[in-house]
């Protein structure tokens, strides 16, 4: 499942090396489609994308291309089944923009015209 979610850089956090084979780097955008109730979204990148958040800085406004994927876990056939999303980011781009595009459902008077217009 892709998806695509533009924001804010909250926190970009270090590599953690899980084992010598893999390795994980959290960051956080702040995404605003409702701006009175934004949402911080946690996400990753695994192995060789792990350098790619080196440049990434908070304040940044990004568009994050994401797979979410899930999966279930059972330590052995006598234990509970447990559940797991993660949010994995495969690439991002950086904008030059300091706020994301209004959205479509704001409505401006005849007198007020969007600022794209």
């Amino acid at each position: 499942m892709s998806i695509e979610l533009t924001g804010k850089v909250i926190k970009v956090f270090p590599t953690n090396h899980v084992n010598d084979k893999f390795c994980k780097r959290e960051f956080v955008l702040e995404v605003a489609d409702n701006p009175t109730y934004p949402e911080t979204i946690i996400m990753e990148v695994i192995q060789d994308k792990c350098d790619s958040l080196d440049h990434m800085k908070v304040g940044d406004t990004v568009t994050a291309h994401l797979n979410l994927k899930g999966r279930k876990w059972q330590k052995d056939e006598s234990s509970e089944i447990r559940y797991f999303n993660t949010i994995q980011c495969w690439k991002f781009d950086k904008s030059d923009q300091s706020a994301p595009p209004p959205t479509s459902n704001q409505s401006f008077t005849d007198e007020e015209k969007a600022p794209w217009e």
